[in-house]
């Protein structure tokens, strides 16, 4: 059981995340929507970008949600080991891009 100060600390916490739907409308992530739609940005585009953390994984994965990218090009990827979960993270979320080491 919380107390009433811990239960109104996690409801503001949980009021300042941004949803899903509040995230796709910011401008920036419209502008990638519609390239992809278009497929002018490309896999390795998306790649680049987030590597240079202007796309975060988690934003990969709402866009996946949104049927904007497919699976199979996630799975893709993976296989390519350009993405992989970090394991000293605890947050299952959370990813990072990587290169493959020779």
């Amino acid at each position: 059981m919380h107390t009433a100060s811990q239960a109104l600390a996690i409801e503001r916490q949980a009021s300042a995340q941004p949803s899903l739907a509040e995230r796709v409308s910011r401008p920036k992530t419209r502008a990638i929507l519609g390239l992809m739609r278009l497929n002018f940005l490309s896999v390795r585009a998306i790649l680049g970008l987030m590597r240079l953390n202007f796309l975060s994984v988690r934003a990969i994965l709402g866009l996946m949600r949104l049927n904007f990218l497919s699976v199979r090009a996630i799975l893709g990827l993976m296989r390519l080991n350009f993405i992989s979960v970090n394991k000293s993270n605890k947050e299952r979320t959370m990813r990072r891009v990587i290169r493959r080491e020779p």
